[in-house]
């Protein structure tokens, strides 16, 4: 057994072969169930689900949550096929004019979390893929699909979101939050895949106030059209 097959069963349990060229990483059940039942033949792999969106294969490989698993499973999926990696899940909102329910594109990760130092320990900010950001903006436009975009600040600890660290990320320019979408974007340079982060806001971090996940329709209705639009707009690659 070879290297990469050897570490794509330990991760992801499957071989390379069963990932298809475009993936679609989810962290929250919610949001994998959504996925997976707006495919048809769906197959399970290992972890991974696989199935057709308008005669489009696309893999969705679930991930758990943090950027230390976000890096493991970019390795696993360095050692198959996949070229166009979509994190799609749940991020806080960080500026007043941000609500619970948008729709959030991250044009870049500013590293506010310990994993990417690992790989590189000079980056502060990582671009998203070039071509991805302006296709699925162009996409969500002629949609008439409400979106934002801004860099996202990717930390370590959900629950220690305190009011420096807050507003170091502001200050930064980030317009969310998340756990992953640092070392997405990085790895995903350094090993030649083509990477966005796209998110729904969940939350807006308040270090005054306890942890509070807002499940209101809007969030739950723009998940609905999220999942189907991101699967619509992968289903157009060629």
């Amino acid at each position: 057994m070879n290297e990469d097959l050897k570490i794509s069963y330990m991760i992801l349990n499957c071989r390379p072969s069963q990932i298809s060229e475009i993936v679609i990483v989810p962290i929250v059940k919610f949001i994998i169930n959504k996925f997976k039942n707006n495919l048809s033949n769906v197959s399970m792999h290992g972890i991974t689900y696989k199935g057709k969106y308008n005669g489009k294969v696309i893999s969705i490989v679930p991930a758990t949550m943090g950027a230390p698993a976000a890096a493991v499973l970019m390795e696993a999926l360095n050692k198959t096929k996949a070229k166009y990696i979509l994190k799609v899940d749940y991020c806080g909102g960080l500026t007043p004019d941000i609500n619970i329910g948008d729709i959030l594109v991250a044009d870049k990760a500013i590293c506010g979390d310990g994993t990417t130092t690992h790989y590189n320990n000079n980056l502060k900010f990582i671009e998203s893929d070039p071509d991805l950001l302006f296709g699925l903006q162009k996409f969500f436009d002629q949609k008439k699909i409400k979106f934002k975009t801004g860099p996202i600040y990717t930390t370590d600890a959900i629950f220690r979101e305190t009011e420096e660290l807050l507003n170091e990320a502001k200050k930064l320019g980030a317009i969310s939050i998340d756990m992953e979408t640092s070392i997405l974007y990085l790895l995903g340079k350094l090993y030649d895949k083509k990477v966005i982060s796209i998110n729904i806001v969940s939350d807006k971090p308040d270090p005054k106030k306890k942890f509070d996940l807002k499940i209101n329709s809007q969030l739950i209705d723009n998940m609905e059209l999220l999942v189907k639009s991101v699967l619509e707009f992968v289903s157009g690659f060629s």
